[in-house]
């Protein structure tokens, strides 16, 4: 059973179309890198055989998490105390749109290619804010 179980991940987190490109968007619509494929399937098992719980984890799990904040600090030249690792995308962009002051008649300019989810809350912000959202088409 844990065969077909790992087999059936394999089969449709795998795919090697992503070879020399970085690409953020695999939350939802995209493959996921080969790299991250391996690494998630080791942590399944990990999780599988041992449970969450198991000695250390914990531990292990705040430190990738302040490894990761340092390398994404050192990536776009910040410090690693000004990163925030949330759940997705989205989640960190409601949290910065929200935790920003905006007045009514403020204008916030998107495009036509937004993402769904990045204009949900912009929509939320006019009704509740009354800010003005402007579309650039493209």
């Amino acid at each position: 059973m844990q065969n077909s179980l790992f087999s059936f991940i394999i089969h449709f987190i795998g795919g090697d179309i992503i070879k020399s490109n970085l690409y953020f968007n695999t939350g939802e619509l995209s493959i996921v890198i080969k790299e991250l494929k391996c690494r998630m399937i080791r942590e399944i098992k990990n999780e599988f055989y041992y449970g969450r719980s198991r000695k250390g984890a914990r531990k292990k799990f705040y430190e990738n998490l302040s490894s990761l904040r340092e390398q994404v600090a050192n990536l776009i030249g910040a410090y690693s105390e000004e990163i925030t690792i949330t759940d997705n995308t989205t989640f960190g962009l409601n949290i910065v749109l929200n935790g920003m002051r905006f007045n009514e008649g403020d204008e916030i300019i998107t495009t036509s290619m937004e993402h769904l989810a990045s204009i949900s809350p912009l929509i939320n912000l006019k009704n509740k804010k009354g800010v003005v959202i402007s579309v650039i088409v493209i």
